[in-house]
């Protein structure tokens, strides 16, 4: 949604909050910007994971 729609971080958690998808923690369906932030700018999350990072 965010790279091909280019919606906000705000539009996709109240996308989430109508269709009663769960957060990450599985809590609650209160999705917030920061969460969708957190998600998008989280290495395992986007895919980005480097192991062994020391030289």
């Amino acid at each position: 949604m965010f790279l091909v729609e280019g919606k906000t971080a705000t539009g996709i958690a109240t996308y989430l909050k109508k269709l009663h998808v769960k957060t990450p923690s599985g809590k609650n369906t209160n999705w917030t910007k920061n969460t969708i932030t957190s998600i998008l700018s989280n290495e395992k999350y986007k895919g980005d994971a480097l192991l062994q990072k020391t030289l």
